[in-house]
């Protein structure tokens, strides 16, 4: 994998990034410990000219043509936000400010010793939070608008410019002992702030460069440093096959976001690189959009079955089941040759139950019911906006209810009746689920107790859509 985020020269000798003969020329600038930290900076470097080369369309262009190096560093510039905060600019807290006041005069006064225990107890007195064994393995958040770029809104550990200027001062008071643990205890809180993700805070590409970048600024643990890079480059890449996978359903606002997520995954040197291929197709439906026209496009096959269960008191179940349907989703809709049946089952002699106060149990029986179900032929269609499927099976299907008892009954029946219709009917008005995925559905299964019996029933209600593939076409 190429390292291509440069920080610092000694720190980016460790890892790999820099030549040696340069960093042997400027590593030597520090002559004490916390003299390191937040001198000779070289800012974040990243591959412009590899992601130069990613196909973009602009205006009413008929064909993509590479991004170009402008570009390219425009997207670095805004993931190395040179304007955010840093724990080397950051000015310390009114209380803090008059430890070091009171220190300085101790030591203008002549009194070196007492000065050097206030500081010695102000080093000792910052504390580490302790560390997540778990957040480096965590996945990172991914930030929901153009996923991925841009800097969140959270603030550094304000204890680290603190201990830098403990430092600072320490070299002044010329020990350079408590220099270099005020250093030590700067390196360790921001490490900990690092590993933890910001507190669970950061979320894009730069969130992770940045702390990537305080802890090069400080020469700390490498690793750690090479660990940020290494979620920057994850978010990169989710953030790439987000648009990718939906590239079939690309409008103008999209397109653009995939673009910028191929250019970033090249400038911090991802691996596989994005597709030639994927990112050739993108260009032309980007082409055609902004043309106002239909783009080139591909067909995406699922297959889908719903089935619904509910186990009856006399032992039978009403089961209503679509059978397995195979339908394509192009250009907005949905289509299939399948016919179906959808199938409903019987169920006969079901018990009709009233409440009755003068019953050992509190029920008694006042009829029986009948349920016909059958199979029905259906037609497919649907529409897939917005990243939702609709996927709709017209069909005439309903179940019949015939019965026989006293009035109560009757009116069981016709409740029973307007429950059993609502199955088929949720089938014509539509299925609403996520478009583009592999996978989805759910299988679940529940139990009651039936008050008249004390019978423990069961229902269960199955939904299973999967991608099977995806078909370019050209119109």
């Amino acid at each position: 994998m190429r390292h291509i985020l440069v920080l610092t020269a000694a720190s980016a000798l460790a890892i790999g990034l820099v030549p040696a003969a340069h960093a042997t020329q400027t590593a030597s600038v520090a002559a004490t410990p916390a003299a390191a930290a937040c001198i000779d900076a070289v800012p974040l470097a990243f591959d412009v000219a590899n992601a130069a080369r990613v196909p973009i369309v602009v205006g009413k262009a008929k064909k993509p043509r590479p991004a170009g190096p402008a570009r390219a560093q425009a997207l670095a510039n805004s993931l190395a936000d040179e304007n955010a905060p840093s724990v080397c600019t950051m000015p310390v807290a009114e209380w803090e400010q008059s430890l070091l006041d009171e220190i300085q005069t101790y030591f203008e006064a002549g009194d070196t010793q007492t000065a050097l225990d206030y500081l010695s107890g102000a080093i000792e007195g910052i504390s580490v939070p302790e560390a997540d064994a778990t957040a480096l393995r965590q996945k990172p958040r991914l930030a929901d608008a153009c996923s991925g770029f841009g800097l969140s809104d959270f603030d550094l550990p304000s204890d680290v410019p603190f201990a830098l200027a403990l430092g600072a001062k320490a070299e002044l008071l010329g020990n350079d002992d408590l220099a270099a643990q005020a250093l030590d205890k700067a390196r360790a809180v921001m490490k900990q702030f690092a590993e933890s993700g910001a507190g669970g805070q950061a979320q894009t590409i730069g969130d992770w460069l940045r702390l990537a970048a305080q802890l090069q600024l400080l020469g700390g643990d490498e690793s750690t440093s090479e660990s940020m890079f290494a979620k920057a480059r994850e978010v990169a890449k989710r953030s790439y096959n987000e648009y990718n996978r939906s590239r079939c359903r690309h409008t103008k606002q999209t397109v653009n976001c995939y673009f910028k997520a191929a250019m970033a995954m090249m400038l911090l040197g991802v691996e596989p690189e994005p597709s030639q291929k994927d990112m050739g197709e993108a260009a032309a439906a980007a082409a055609a959009l902004n043309l106002g026209r239909r783009p080139l496009g591909c067909v995406e096959t699922y297959s889908f079955r719903w089935r619904s269960s509910i186990e009856l008191d006399n032992g039978d179940y009403l089961t209503m089941d679509t059978g397995p349907v195979t339908f394509d989703a192009e250009f907005g809709k949905i289509t299939s040759e399948d016919r179906g049946p959808l199938t409903l089952s019987n169920a006969t002699n079901v018990p009709c139950w009233q409440a009755d106060d003068d019953a050992d149990d509190g029920w008694a029986q006042v009829g029986s019911a009948n349920v016909t179900g059958g199979s029905f032929p259906y037609q497919v269609g649907g529409t897939d906006l917005d990243g939702t499927l609709r996927i709709r099976l017209l069909q005439s299907a309903a179940w019949k209810v015939t019965g026989s008892g006293d009035l109560g009954c009757q009116m069981l029946i016709a409740i029973f009746d307007g429950l059993l219709e609502a199955f088929p009917q949720a089938l014509n008005q539509g299925i609403e689920v996520p478009a583009g995925v592999k996978s989805y559905g759910y299988d679940e299964v529940t139990h009651w107790v039936h008050a008249p019996t004390g019978k423990t029933l069961t229902a269960r209600d199955y939904f299973s859509l999967k991608l099977l593939k995806s078909t370019t076409v050209k119109r």
